[in-house]
């Protein structure tokens, strides 16, 4: 498609596939703007080479818009695969790239993944109910970058030979992990970085670190003391050490009946809410950063949560039982599904910021 065309608009609810071979030249698609939007979207370069997969000529106004909306979609583009360009996959003044999916499939349904040299020449905006995964080898983004992710792992971006973005960088995902790399001493971003995340995971030449948004503080790989947990696997969030002791688990007598190291909650073969008993208490050594995570309790089983001064962040924490929060701090959802009608929730000493609170009871 030539520069003359002022405007490429594409709107259906059945599927718009681009295909070509051997393609040379400055861009697959150029335009004023060029906006598409299907159930299914697709391209593919199948031979040949350009500098950009889609370029937006219009300076003042041009802008790249492509969405998928069927809930089966997801949005991936890896250069070498398909694709082949050799500058940017997007050059316009803004960018915004959409994925609708289905948020609720344990499927890639959803994500977007983009892997090439440079992502966009411009601001680039993404929006998805999955993950997010960017891996540049040159600078990611020559422009602001903003990610609006609601569910999934995480957003992780990836810059081997620049900067996340040369402008500011907004990362709207509080329940993902966020982890953001650069190599080869290179600055890590190129503005400010704006999120509602709790912790951000950096990695800059080869330095590893952890930063506390609310609060600032950072914590270094090197010598890691294990902090902050992932809430799976006993997994340190600053430096990935697995198998590390979480929480002390205490019997009704008073007695320590083990100490905790893997899932905390969760369907998997380590869950460590296998272990308890009616009564018991988990008595916190660490924080644990669940972004994500769901905790089930069951029925049967009346839990104390003694978080000792430390934080407890999960997307839920279930319970049909009688449940006790004490002594720290619990950020994310709580509820007992409307089973355990006469049981009660009790906070002792302790700071909840609670995204949903359902605790249902007989008077309501």
């Amino acid at each position: 498609m030539g520069k003359r065309t002022s405007l490429v608009d594409l709107k259906t609810a059945g599927e718009i596939t681009l295909d070509a071979d051997d393609v040379t030249g400055d861009a697959f698609i150029s335009a004023g703007s060029v906006k598409l939007e299907a159930d299914q979207l697709d391209i593919y370069l199948s031979g040949g080479a350009v500098k950009y997969l889609i370029e937006a000529t219009d300076e003042q106004n041009g802008e790249i818009s492509l969405k998928k909306t069927g809930s089966l979609n997801s949005f991936d583009l890896d250069n070498g695969n398909n694709i082949n360009v050799t500058e940017a996959f997007f050059k316009a003044k803004d960018t915004f790239l959409s994925s609708n999916g289905n948020s609720n499939s344990n499927s890639s349904s959803g994500r977007i993944v983009l892997v090439g040299e440079t992502i966009a020449e411009g601001n680039l905006e993404l929006e998805t109910v999955k993950d997010v995964t960017i891996r540049a080898k040159k600078t990611a983004v020559k422009g602001n970058l903003a990610v609006n992710a609601e569910n999934g792992y995480g957003v992780e971006i990836t810059s081997e030979g620049g900067a996340v973005s040369t402008g500011s960088t907004e990362i709207t995902a509080p329940s993902l992990f966020v982890t953001l790399q650069a190599q080869n001493d290179i600055a890590l971003l190129g503005g400010t970085l704006q999120t509602q995340n709790d912790i951000v995971k950096y990695s800059d030449g080869g330095e590893n670190w952890v930063q506390i948004m609310a609060t600032g503080e950072t914590y270094d790989a090197d010598n890691c003391e294990h902090p902050i947990l992932a809430g799976y696997s006993g997994r340190c969030m600053v430096c990935g050490a697995s198998d590390i002791e979480y929480a002390e688990l205490i019997g009704t007598d008073g007695t320590t009946k083990r100490m905790l190291n893997g899932d905390f909650g969760g369907t998997g073969a380590h869950n460590d809410f296998r272990y308890l008993e009616d009564g018991d208490t988990i008595k916190f050594v660490k924080d644990i950063y669940g972004n994500g995570r769901t905790a089930a309790i069951g029925d049967s089983k009346a839990v104390t949560l003694d978080l000792n001064g430390h934080t407890l962040i999960l997307d839920t924490i279930s319970s049909g039982n009688n449940l006790t929060i004490a002594n720290g701090n619990y950020k994310g959802k709580i509820t007992n599904g409307g089973v355990g009608l006469t049981k009660e929730l009790t906070f002792k000493n302790a700071k909840a910021a609670l995204n949903d609170l359902q605790w249902m009871t007989n008077n309501g």
